[in-house]
């Protein structure tokens, strides 16, 4: 029998009750009466059990929709900064012409040693630019191949750096 899923919402502050906020935090491994790194529980979304896997080499499996309503789905590298999944694109790639049209996105983080422990995070792009966005792709070529720059690029290729914002989190295992 698998264990159940764990969901969370991410409600408001203002939204909960104490009780909620109580168990939220248990939930998130705030000790009674504590906050969490924020002072607040906006960073409380992801589960302290399943953070690992966001600092991990793990690929997040981008999904996103295409035009028809069709559901796309990509590989990707990601970053976490401690409120967004960041992660980089090429600017006119299906994935980016998706996310022009309609900023909702699901991720699926599986965990590179146990393919049964896994975090599931929907959220929204809350940012989306190619500022900086060279760099962003070079850091992720650094955690993920170990080189300082990334080797894929195509001449002329403008990148792009997405910030996704979870608004509901599933784990497992």
């Amino acid at each position: 029998m698998e264990p159940p899923l764990l969901e969370v919402d991410a409600p408001a502050s203002s939204e909960i009750g104490p009780g909620l906020q109580v168990w939220v935090q248990r939930l998130r491994g705030v000790p009674p009466g504590g906050t969490n790194s924020s002072g607040g529980m906006e960073k409380m979304l992801i589960p302290a059990s399943h953070e690992d896997l966001l600092h991990s080499k793990a690929l997040a499996m981008l999904a996103t929709l295409n035009a028809d309503g069709t559901p796309q789905v990509t590989p990707v590298w990601f970053d976490y900064d401690g409120t967004h999944i960041v992660f980089n694109t090429a600017r006119g790639r299906l994935k980016d012409r998706n996310l022009q049209r309609n900023p909702v996105v699901a991720l699926a983080i599986v965990d590179p040693v146990n393919a049964y422990r896994y975090m599931q995070v929907r959220g929204v792009i809350d940012e989306a630019t190619e500022e900086g966005a060279n760099a962003v792709i070079d850091s992720l070529a650094q955690k993920y191949l170990g080189v300082e720059r990334y080797p894929f690029g195509a001449s002329g290729e403008v990148r792009i750096t997405y910030k996704v914002r979870p608004e509901k989190v599933q784990v497992m295992g």
